[in-house]
């Protein structure tokens, strides 16, 4: 089934599970975890040089690419519920741009929005996630 078939109520589920378990909470953070912290092999911190080798890619890093789905998500299905979500989880992402010398989102962070030596400064994929959701919030604001 395509994401975009399935039913309101499972997408709302799927939100709320996603504030719960993948949303960091730190004001810094501009990822989705790619694991729950409560998961056995969450491992929020990507190095290469570490005990993994970096095997824990996809086991807790935060992902900013994610961020630009989860917005796009809490904008088109979460109405007033979510708001507040929302606008914390865009200003974080505004800071992060503001603040990066490249003027972009990175491949990936650490625990909490920590820099990660092994992530690309600006991702393409990223910023293109997070463009597509602010693109899609400003035209879904003039319509209403």
């Amino acid at each position: 089934t395509a994401l975009l078939d399935l039913p309101l109520a499972n997408v709302k589920q799927s939100l709320k599970t996603a504030i719960q378990e993948l949303l960091p909470t730190n004001p810094k953070a501009v990822g989705i975890r790619t694991l729950s912290n409560k998961h056995p092999n969450y491992n929020p911190n990507y190095s290469l040089n570490d005990h993994t080798g970096g095997h824990n890619y996809h086991n807790g890093p935060e992902w900013p690419w994610l961020t630009g789905f989860f917005l796009l998500s809490l904008k088109r299905h979460g109405q007033d519920q979510y708001t507040k979500v929302y606008e914390e989880v865009l200003e974080r992402v505004k800071k992060h741009i503001l603040l990066n010398p490249f003027a972009g989102i990175v491949e990936l962070t650490n625990e909490g929005g920590e820099g990660c030596a092994h992530s690309c400064a600006t991702q393409a994929w990223s910023m293109a996630c997070i463009r597509q959701a602010i693109s899609y919030s400003s035209s879904s604001d003039r319509s209403e």
